[in-house]
């Protein structure tokens, strides 16, 4: 009976170890791979012009500037707390 308990309770230790390492491995936070990722990309160089969208490289703070002004007229109003929703304009 004591030999039954103590194999029960090795198989259990043993088990729940097992677990907490595949918790872990399923459960990633991906800062264990940044340095690897990070050493592989400083070895592969991107050369821009085998790329297809170069204004993807040429990316600054105003460079989608004059489409914004473009598209600003067409949005919705945000909602607000102060103004009550208004009511439908087209029919279902």
């Amino acid at each position: 009976m004591l030999g039954a308990v103590w194999s029960t309770g090795v198989q259990l230790r043993s088990r729940t170890s097992s677990m907490s390492n595949l918790v872990r491995a399923v459960y990633s936070t991906g800062i264990e791979y940044a340095e690897t990722m990070k050493q592989a990309g400083m070895k592969k160089k991107m050369n821009p012009d085998e790329y297809k969208c170069s204004d993807y490289f040429k990316f600054e703070k105003y460079s989608y500037c004059d489409i914004e002004a473009e598209v600003v007229s067409k949005r919705m109003p945000q909602p607000s707390n102060k103004k009550p929703d208004e009511e439908r304009k087209a029919k279902p």
